[in-house]
């Protein structure tokens, strides 16, 4: 009966933690932001992985679950880090980007970041949306270069493009001066 009363503390404790508490290995998270392209009809994007986790992470297979593609539309173009590769991927309705470390010397490590670039036709509506069954920004991060090993699945996150959060303190700057001069509407200047 002893057994049970040194047990039940420790389970009660591993419980009451939570199944993430004393997880270790891959985690990862990513960001996309998007801005139009030179070219009409186009966009940018910058996808930034980082390392969260206490592993390298050597592999991204962006917009991509076994069997599943979440780009609606093939990259136009891919531009990946410094010594890491690319590989636009698809099959069928979808494709995917997977961007891969050129060694082990390359893998990311706890909480570095990386940033790789790609070229769409797809907008940043799009692919802040859900295709094929779920968001486009679902991806599986690798512990090491290859698609063997540990991974970890976890969806992208679209955020604004910075040039808009630019414009907000301009836009209530002139809004408290239209209210320091009684208007209430922005006017054209003659």
């Amino acid at each position: 009966m002893k057994r049970l009363h040194i047990l039940a503390p420790t389970l009660l404790l591993s419980l009451c933690a939570g199944p993430g508490a004393f997880a270790q290995g891959i985690t990862a998270s990513g960001t996309l932001v998007g801005t139009p392209d030179a070219t009409p009809g186009l966009y940018d994007y910058t996808l930034t992985l980082k390392d969260t986790g206490s592993t390298t992470v050597g592999s991204l297979w962006y917009a991509w679950v076994p069997g599943t593609f979440y780009l609606p539309h093939t990259p136009n173009s891919v531009s990946p880090a410094a010594n890491w590769n690319d590989s636009i991927v698809g099959f069928g309705n979808g494709s995917s980007i997977q961007f891969t470390a050129g060694s082990a010397a390359n893998d990311l490590t706890p909480g570095q970041s990386v940033s790789f670039g790609f070229v769409s036709q797809d907008s940043p509506a799009t692919l802040q949306g859900n295709f094929n069954g779920g968001p486009t920004g679902t991806s599986v991060a690798y512990a090491n270069n290859s698609l063997g090993g540990s991974s970890f699945t976890f969806v992208v996150q679209s955020v604004p493009e910075p040039s808009t959060w630019l414009l907000w303190p301009a836009a209530a700057s002139a809004g408290s001066a239209c209210a320091a001069n009684g208007s209430s509407k922005f006017t054209k200047a003659s």
